[in-house]
């Protein structure tokens, strides 16, 4: 069936082929570079906030989704190099290892937004409470929270004719369907995207309320 869609649509695998090239040549080194300098820059202000750390935490665990996404699953299997294949507990891991890496990610995200936001609405708040520890426990929790959403995920993958989800012994093929269209749906995309927008929107609000209150309090100009 694949080889067939391929031989009558061609165009579409070629465009495929060039993203997937252009994940491991552009975008997996350029993210890789960019996280690098966000966490140096980031040690080197030395401020022991919430906010540095959390750009920190955010420069790991985009790193950690970029090696899969870019290097793992789009750049090395275009060179024909498929690590998921090479053993069922290597299959395992990065089927587990896949799934929550990229949602922690834009979750982590999230919590920055929402780190500003206090920033912002509560700085007396924010100066006693916003320390750097508190970035890296909400982190964990993140990640923690992620990989119990996830436990079945190493028991559900295996290699056949390719690492997949093959062993529904666990849980039912019906469930991990459900679960995956929740992780993909809810806790991907509509959680983070939302979140992040509203505590944005936020954000400008609050000081664009700032800036016009300075302007009413400042002193008029002398005729």
């Amino acid at each position: 069936m694949a080889e067939e869609a391929e031989r009558m649509y061609p165009w579409v695998y070629e465009t495929i082929w060039a993203f997937k090239l252009s994940c491991l040549v552009l975008i997996f080194p350029a993210a890789l570079l960019g996280n690098s300098l966000a966490f140096i820059i980031a040690a080197r202000l030395n401020e022991g906030t919430s906010g540095t750390t959390f750009i920190q935490c955010l420069a790991v665990a985009d790193t950690l989704a970029i090696i899969q996404d870019g290097l793992i699953e789009a750049g090395l299997t275009t060179v024909g190099i498929y690590i998921r294949r090479t053993h069922d507990i290597v299959c395992k891991f990065l089927g587990f290892y896949s799934w929550t890496t990229t949602i922690a990610a834009n979750h982590v995200l999230m919590m920055f937004s929402f780190d500003r936001l206090i920033a912002v609405y509560a700085p007396f708040f924010y100066r006693q409470h916003g320390k750097r520890r508190v970035a890296i426990i909400v982190t964990l929790l993140v990640y923690g929270g992620n990989c119990a959403f996830h436990w079945f995920l190493p028991f559900v993958y295996r290699v056949g004719r390719t690492c997949a989800a093959l062993d529904f012994s666990v849980v039912s093929e019906f469930w991990f369907l459900r679960l995956a269209e929740v992780a993909v749906i809810f806790l991907l995309f509509a959680l983070p995207f939302f979140s992040i927008a509203a505590a944005n929107v936020a954000i400008a609000l609050k000081l664009r309320r700032n800036a016009a209150n300075k302007l009413k309090k400042a002193p008029a100009p002398a005729p």
